[in-house]
């Protein structure tokens, strides 16, 4: 983040801060909150009160709007528990602030692990926030470092001084959660900073916190799971990750292009995968048919995609029709998982060339097939057309002759109305401008998804 940005999440988070305090709604900051909010370590995660956690939608919203911002993702993450991640639509390097809301700290099939009360009724000032007391602060940050099956040396010093401030406390807190003569093993591997010792026996100490997190919360378990495959559900029906395509002649730059946008859009997603033409399901089919894989796919590297044979029209058929099964089932087990866990997914070309150049694929079949199927193809959330002149084009790269990408130009173009959420990109500016265009229509194209799913009278 620039200074600028710096300043905008400082201004956030103190505004969020003012705002859940002028409304009277209780929460306190878990953890990672010595620099803030001059400085976001990692996502904020904070407690907050029950009958305040539907405020947040509109809290958020208003605050965001101020500031420039977009919810670009609200995502359920657990139960009772909200990711928020806000960012400006117009960005030169990668921006992240995600926000974290949750009542009760549940982990996925561990539930109510610390109760909302006990954290909000045990807090103290800090700054211009609210934090825990030392032995909240410590059982939830134990807990979490067992379910997470990892800790670092300044983890466990953390918890060694949080630990140190209240010893009893803590040893009662964490007789709620183990036996005896674990509680002892785990005060050592503290009291010693053990970092080994600690992932070393992490499996026993995960074992005994779920026996005994079912047995006190038996009674809730039923609508605890019933909330858990609602909010799957959901998820499902609307995942929050996202999809792009990248189209444009040889030379238009997208592969380059694609790679950028990545990066400068990673901190809105929770990870990337870049796909070339197709989701890849299935091998090649050439690789299929001599029953081996090549060392290295040359996908992407195909110097001259006109300069082969023509393929018979039954060999044509039978590959284009292998291919088409792999867009479909390969985007609904592969793309759309990826999207549901929260992923960026970029594809640096797509079934939409087949509209503009069949001989390139190596397909002699009718050029009205792939239009009649194009229906069936699953949709890109937004199509990039990367647009440069056929000069430029051929003076990039010589790998078609001037008049094909000339034609190729022109029916790309006319094409563009019928393609859902496409979007002409002029490539005749500097690179990093072009990257930064295209973020901005992902991250408003996913506010948008994300405004609709919000809670806001």
């Amino acid at each position: 983040m620039n200074m600028v940005e710096k300043n905008i999440v400082k201004h956030v988070l103190s505004e969020l801060f003012k705002k859940l305090e002028s409304e009277g709604i209780r929460y306190c900051i878990l953890h990672s909150y010595e620099t803030l909010p001059d400085k976001v370590k990692t996502d904020v995660d904070i407690a907050i009160e029950k009958s305040g956690l539907k405020s947040i939608d509109r809290i958020l919203k208003v605050i965001a709007d101020k500031n420039g911002l977009k919810i670009i993702q609200k995502i359920h993450h657990g139960y009772q528990k909200y990711a928020y991640i806000l960012s400006p639509t117009y960005i030169h390097e990668p921006f992240r602030l995600q926000i974290d809301f949750f009542t009760d700290f549940s982990v996925r099939g561990y539930p109510k692990l610390v109760l909302n009360n006990f954290m909000i009724n045990h807090r103290k000032q800090y700054k211009n926030f609210f934090i825990p007391d030392p032995k909240v602060e410590f059982i939830f940050s134990i807990l979490r470092r067992i379910l997470k099956k990892e800790i670092t040396p300044s983890q466990i010093s953390k918890l060694k001084e949080l630990y140190l401030e209240d010893i009893s406390q803590c040893r009662n807190l964490l007789l709620k959660y183990f036996p005896e003569k674990i509680v002892n093993e785990i005060s050592q591997i503290i009291m010693n900073k053990d970092v080994d010792l600690f992932k070393s026996r992490n499996k026993i100490y995960k074992k005994q916190l779920l026996i005994r997190t079912l047995r006190r919360n038996f009674l809730f378990l039923p609508s605890y799971w019933i909330s858990e495959i609602l909010r799957a559900i959901k998820r499902l029906r609307y995942p929050v990750g996202f999809t792009v395509a990248f189209l444009g002649p040889d030379g238009a730059g997208k592969s380059t292009i694609a790679k950028k946008v990545i990066y400068l859009a990673s901190g809105s997603f929770h990870g990337t995968r870049i796909f070339y033409w197709r989701p890849e399901l299935f091998p090649q089919m050439g690789e299929l048919v001599e029953l081996r894989k090549s060392k290295k796919r040359k996908q992407n590297l195909n110097p001259r995609p006109h300069d082969h044979k023509i393929q018979s029209p039954l060999k044509s058929i039978v590959r284009f029709w292998y291919y088409i099964v792999d867009y479909i089932l390969g985007y609904y087990l592969k793309v759309f998982p990826l999207k549901v866990r929260k992923h960026l997914c970029v594809f640096d070309r797509y079934y939409y060339d087949f509209l503009v150049d069949l001989f390139r694929y190596n397909f002699n079949i009718p050029s009205w097939l792939p239009r009649f199927l194009l229906p069936i193809i699953p949709k890109p959330d937004i199509v990039i057309y990367l647009h440069a002149s056929p000069e430029e084009l051929y003076r990039r790269k010589k790998e078609l002759p001037f008049h094909e990408l000339k034609r190729q130009i022109s029916v790309y173009q006319s094409i563009l109305s019928k393609l859902p959420n496409a979007h002409q990109i002029n490539t005749n500016k500097p690179i990093d401008e072009i990257v930064s265009e295209i973020v901005s229509l992902i991250l408003k194209k996913k506010a948008g998804q994300t405004l609709s799913l919000l809670n806001i009278d």
